[in-house]
């Protein structure tokens, strides 16, 4: 099914007339188990052409069949080809990237079962996406970056130590530049409230990386006493206006 077919499927299902809304869901229904359907209605997800609604709708859809097809149980009809997965990977963080808030969140949600799932033995390539996002100087970019780095400290958050070992690579690999761009979000005078957005991502990654256990990156102390310091910095800044 392409992408065009797809548009008016969620134009109907967003119908107010009963009927054509029910058969709108019924054809993303049937849609769901068709090869190569996540790819396209991700395609709908980014067109920035298309109606708001129309993408907002494409966008629960998707978390919705990928929650469920990501990894599916036996026996479970709705299941992704290796293809498509692959092209969800390589393509999520751009996604949300280029998507406005309210899809943004959707996308955030299906970023997390992703790395749940697939991180590190099916998505080893994923600390090099996040860190080619962060030097961009694109606000959407970096907060792309800095979701997928905030779920996947979450992922080890209350891991026991032996489970824990691949926090390791992602702080040495990540957090060097992350403390650099901490620390250059500081000095911005900027008192808008996606910039306070990106620093508390970058709060709640050093929380959950540090909860249980402070990894050996850390533990140097002039690194130690920089993250101290930005810190101190962020507590000293005023609160943003909603």
């Amino acid at each position: 099914m392409d992408a065009n077919t797809l548009v008016q499927i969620f134009g109907a299902s967003l119908s107010p007339e009963p009927q054509t809304r029910k058969a709108g869901e019924e054809h993303l229904q049937q849609a769901q188990v068709l090869p190569g359907h996540l790819v396209t209605v991700l395609q709908v997800i980014v067109a920035p052409q298309l109606d708001l609604a129309i993408r907002q709708a494409a966008s629960i859809h998707f978390k919705q069949i990928l929650s469920k097809g990501w990894e599916p149980k036996e026996g479970d009809l709705l299941q992704f080809s290796k293809e498509d997965k692959e092209m969800v990977r390589s393509n999520l963080l751009e996604s949300i990237a280029q998507s406005p808030p309210l899809i943004r969140s959707q996308l955030s949600e299906t970023l997390k079962v992703v790395i749940y799932n697939d991180y590190p033995h099916a998505w080893p390539d994923l600390i090099l996406l996040i860190v080619q996002n962060y030097s961009s100087q694109e606000q959407p970019r970096l907060y792309g970056a800095l979701t997928a780095l905030r779920i996947l400290s979450n992922k080890y958050e209350f891991k026991d130590e032996d489970e824990r070992q691949p926090i390791q690579e992602v702080v040495n690999l990540t957090f060097p530049a992350l403390l650099q761009i901490f620390q250059h979000l500081l000095k911005m005078e900027s008192a808008a409230v996606e910039l306070a957005d990106l620093m508390k991502l970058i709060c709640k990654t050093f929380w959950s990386t540090t909860y249980l256990d402070i990894p050996q990156h850390l533990l140097q102390p002039p690194v130690f006493m920089a993250w101290m310091a930005a810190f101190e910095e962020l507590g000293l800044k005023p609160v943003p206006l909603e």
